[in-house]
């Protein structure tokens, strides 16, 4: 457990970059005003409908809620959780179970098993928070796409583009060099540990100069904050340790937004 929580420390990084992170960090993000944007508006049945249908059957978290439970919820039962994600919304709250994941490593293929560093984390994180994470960032790529903030060769997740986007880019520049007999440079590189490294002030101040403003940008703030987790192997299940300033590792619609 403490290898995994080890990656996303602070004191892992070198003393200039630390320094400089903690002068940064020193400056405080108001995210109020702005409440009459679109985005900003309070949720509806529809948005809670279509953030349930796209749901799978993928593991609970700690509370042993699955998706499968939330899509036989009666009507009276739906409105109570849309009401629960209202406040939640407005009053800028966040349930403190909402911050706990469950972490199961798996090992990777050919790699040594001994060495815990081989296991891949994978974390186990309340359905009931997922599913208003979808209808988060609904809200969140509207504004990002709306005010061009994302990059046109940007295909992943983003809706009508893929990986073929990237590929069929690579393609044309390839085929425009060759008739011309030149060549043409291009750097593959792999990100290592981008969740459990993700500066999370960084984030929120980018958001904050884009001028994201309201209830959308405080959830964003704590749904970054607070995080802790407990690693489950077998039946045993170790004590929660607390994660500090890195981005949900989870397989999270918000986080991959953010990333």
């Amino acid at each position: 457990m403490e290898a995994f929580a080890r990656v996303s420390r602070r004191d892992s990084r070198p003393l200039a970059v630390r320094h400089e992170l903690r002068t940064k960090e020193r400056t405080a993000l108001d995210f109020s005003g702005n409440e009459d944007e679109r985005y900003n508006h309070i949720f509806i049945l529809r948005d809670l409908y279509s953030a349930l249908f796209l749901c799978g059957d993928t593991s609970p978290g700690p509370d042993n809620i699955p998706y499968a439970m939330l899509r036989h919820l009666g009507e009276e039962a739906i409105s109570f959780l849309l009401a629960l994600y209202t406040r939640i919304w407005l009053e800028d709250v966040f349930p403190s179970g909402w911050r706990v994941a469950t972490i199961l490593p798996f090992p990777k293929p050919g790699k040594d098993s001994s060495v815990v560093l081989n296991y891949r984390p994978i974390a186990l994180t309340s359905c009931l928070c997922k599913l208003f994470e979808k209808m988060v960032n609904v809200r969140l790529i509207y504004f990002l796409e709306r005010d061009d903030f994302l990059s046109p060769s940007q295909s992943a997740f983003r809706k009508h583009r893929s990986t073929t986007d990237a590929l069929v880019r690579l393609e044309a520049a390839a085929c425009e060099v060759f008739a011309r007999h030149q060549h043409l440079v291009c750097v593959f590189f792999d990100l290592e540990k981008v969740y459990d490294t993700t500066w999370q002030y960084g984030i929120l101040q980018q958001l904050h100069v884009y001028g994201l403003r309201g209830p959308l940008p405080c959830f964003l703030k704590e749904f970054l904050s607070g995080r802790s987790f407990s690693v489950k192997v077998g039946t045993a299940l170790s004590a929660l340790l607390h994660k500090r300033r890195e981005s949900p590792r989870e397989a999270s619609s918000v986080s991959h937004c953010l990333q």
